[in-house]
């Protein structure tokens, strides 16, 4: 059962811009692998969010809600667009988060 990461994550603090980011996204699945030592949150959106504010959210997540953990957390992102995108625009638009 898919919910919003708001839903997810409610004791996550993030500033407007990352809030704003983050919103009306979906988390689908949570994964720990505790041998591993990670846990996985694959996270659907139907905007691009760019890699560097994705990894501000991970951080965040860990330094915030996992503090007494060595946890890497890791968001897979799966990304739904608009028929505005093709593979020209896209590359203009996330070619440095590639």
């Amino acid at each position: 059962m898919s919910r919003t990461f708001q839903e997810v994550f409610k004791e996550l603090y993030l500033d407007e811009d990352m809030r704003s980011l983050f919103y009306g996204t979906t988390i689908t699945r949570v994964q720990l692998n505790e041998a591993e030592g990670i846990l996985r949150v694959f996270l659907e959106s139907d905007h691009l969010i760019h890699r560097k504010k994705i990894e501000l959210a991970e951080r965040a997540i860990g330094e915030q809600l996992f503090p007494e953990k060595d946890l890497q957390i890791r968001i897979i992102e799966t990304f739904h667009l608009s028929g505005q995108y093709n593979a020209r625009t896209l590359m203009a638009v996330y070619q440095d988060s590639i």
